[in-house]
Order: structure tokens, then C-alpha cells, then sequence
């Protein structure tokens, strides 16, 4: 009777494979999610950072480890609601609008290739000055790569008219064979 031959309990491919899970073990550490700082300047700018901001400013932080939510105590529906009569207050808006003549700027922008030479553009715009600003839109203008210009686009803001402290939203995508080279878009806030 022959006896069986004792083989050892990880092969070559299974070395491998122990050593590729132990690299990726160690990489991924370093992969894990980071802290992000989002925080409203003075003039209304948004601004996200992995450094906290200077000078005391408020700031949110997303990211990081997660948390275990808070218990919030369930709402008691055995209880009437009491109405007063009167609408609900109106939260506060987090920045107050300046007085004066209406002032749009740019407190969020992003643009994403959609194919080679188009580019779809999304942001957002805030009134901080003290009247409405009518007809609000957004002047794309697309650069080449060396800087040149290669063109401008108008996009409409949704709504059209900004209350002063009021947002609103641009959405859209451009098209221009100066993407196709590496161009670039900046956009910049318009109105009546």
C-alpha cells in the first residue's frame, strides 16, 4: 500500500494569492474616505477643502468614519396638532443679502466631458444684493488649450428672476471642438 504524499497546505497560485490580498489590505488603508471642509465665505462662495478654514469661519465636515446616528425621539401622533391660525416662520436665510442694487455671483460650478468636444456645465447662483435680479443667466466661455478664446454660451438660470438672497440652478451641456484638445470653460453670472 502506498501512502499518500503530504503536499503543502498553500500552493504557488495560492501564494499569490495570500500576497495580493495582503497588498491590497495594506493599500487600501490609505483608500479610505478623507475629511472634507464646506464652508460659505463672506460673499456667499461656497468653498470645500481638506483643511479646515482659517480665521473661526463655520464649516460642515463631511467624510471621515461613520458615526452612529443620534436616537431622535419618535413624533407623538396620539397628540392633536394646534394650529395658530398663522403660516409657519419662515427659516432664516444662512447669508443675509447686502442692500443696494441686486449682485449675482457664482457660489458652486462644475463642468464633466460628456464626449470629446462637449462639456456639461452645472452650478449654481445666489443674489446677495439687496433688490431682484431679472433675466439671470449664466455666460459659458469656452478656452482652448493654449488660452484662446473659442467661444461663449448662454445659459438660463432656473428661476430666471433672484429675490435678494435668493439661488438658482444652471444645467447644461456645451459643445465645442476646443474640448477636444483639452479646452476649458469658466462661467460667469449675468443679469438685468
Amino acid at each position: 500500500m502506498r501512502a499518500r504524499q503530504c503536499r503543502p497546505w498553500i500552493g504557488s497560485h495560492g501564494r499569490a494569492a495570500v500576497v495580493i490580498s495582503a497588498v491590497w489590505l495594506i493599500a487600501g488603508a490609505g483608500l479610505h474616505a478623507q475629511t472634507v471642509y464646506k464652508w460659505v465665505d463672506d460673499n456667499g462662495v461656497v468653498h470645500f477643502s481638506d483643511v479646515p478654514p482659517a480665521g473661526g469661519q463655520k464649516y460642515e465636515e463631511r467624510g471621515g468614519r461613520a458615526q452612529e446616528p443620534e436616537a431622535k425621539p419618535a413624533a407623538r401622533t396620539d397628540q392633536p396638532e394646534i394650529s395658530s391660525g398663522e403660516p409657519p416662520a419662515a427659516a432664516a436665510p444662512a447669508v443675509e443679502a447686502t442692500k443696494g442694487p441686486a449682485r449675482v455671483i457664482l457660489t458652486a460650478n462644475q463642468s464633466f466631458p460628456r464626449s470629446a468636444d462637449a462639456r456639461h456645465v452645472i452650478g449654481v447662483v445666489k443674489n446677495v444684493g439687496g433688490r431682484a435680479a431679472a433675466q439671470v443667466r449664466v455666460t459659458v466661455h469656452v478656452a482652448s488649450s493654449q488660452g484662446q478664446d473659442c467661444g461663449r454660451e448662454e445659459v438660463d438660470v432656473t428661476p430666471p428672476t433672484l429675490e435678494a438672497g435668493e439661488s438658482g440652478n444652471f444645467d447644461a451641456t456645451i459643445t465645442n471642438p476646443c474640448f477636444a484638445d483639452g479646452g476649458s470653460v469658466d462661467a460667469e453670472p449675468q443679469w438685468d
